[in-house]
């Protein structure tokens, strides 16, 4: 009982994302973040549930915010900064690791990737569940890309109420960002994965970079990334990635003692 509350202790304090990676790498069962659970067929119903806890994830899109908070997003209007409003709360049953918002829809991923129809943010509608299990997850115009049990999945989300799969190869860790032409994923032995979608029907690894990433965020032939290393200290470092050959990564700026969680490019900054 004492190792297990240990765990859950560390647990506690890794983001959503990582946990998964911090079983594996210490030799624990990482089933609950690795594999797909489909809800129980009980006979019970639902009435009621108070899902908020510790916020993993927050996205943006004018007014509209959409916040992870323990197992639920909830919609904010901050339409007034000083006075945000809740428009609903959207109750899962997993603790979510990212959220992305498109068109109408929001993506929301952990124990499968769920796609709620916001077009009323009062009143969202559950349309539809990829049965994956996933850490991370990308979106490049109409294109989803994850990677789930040694697998990277190329989607088409141009109807994000009926996705359907364009192609596949084998590859580990987790997608966390990507391009058009380019996904960009965590990998097991601590490097980055760049994998070539110019061609969603036919996505293949074709280089990597290797330094241990905590985060990155991609655009055209950009990508920026939070790295991380330990010797007796913890370091952290921000690196400015040419992806224009995703075959041949390099590293064009630098900027030491940066770093963090995540990443997120807008406009020039």
């Amino acid at each position: 009982i004492g190792e297990f509350r240990a765990v859950q202790e560390s647990l506690s304090r890794m983001p959503a994302k990582f946990r998964a990676e911090w079983l594996i790498k210490r030799a624990l069962d990482a089933s609950r973040y690795t594999e797909y659970h489909r809800p129980e067929t009980t006979g019970l119903r639902l009435v009621g549930k108070y899902g908020r806890g510790p916020s993993n994830e927050v996205t943006g899109r004018g007014n509209l915010v959409a916040l992870t908070l323990g197992s639920e997003v909830a919609l904010l209007d901050f339409a007034k900064p000083d006075s945000p409003v809740v428009l609903s709360e959207i109750q899962l049953n997993f603790i979510p690791a990212q959220t992305a918002l498109h068109d109408s829809f929001l993506l929301t991923g952990g124990n499968g990737i769920e796609m709620w129809n916001i077009a009323d943010s009062t009143h969202p509608v559950f349309r539809n569940v990829i049965p994956y299990a996933v850490a991370d997850f990308a979106i490049a115009d109409t294109f989803l890309y994850f990677a789930s049990t040694g697998t990277f999945y190329a989607y088409s989300i141009a109807s994000a109420a009926n996705p359907y799969q364009l192609g596949s190869c084998a590859d580990s860790g987790y997608v966390i960002t990507a391009t058009r032409n380019v996904a960009v994923a965590k990998e097991p032995n601590d490097v980055l994965g760049f994998i070539d979608v110019s061609n969603p029907a036919e996505p293949k690894r074709v280089g990597t970079y290797p330094n241990y990433a905590l985060a990155a965020d991609a655009r055209g032939n950009i990508c920026c990334a939070a790295i991380y290393w330990s010797t007796f200290d913890d370091h952290f470092r921000f690196d400015i990635l040419d992806i224009s050959d995703p075959a041949n990564v390099t590293r064009i700026g630098s900027i030491d003692s940066g770093g963090g969680w995540d990443i997120h490019f807008s406009g020039p900054l």
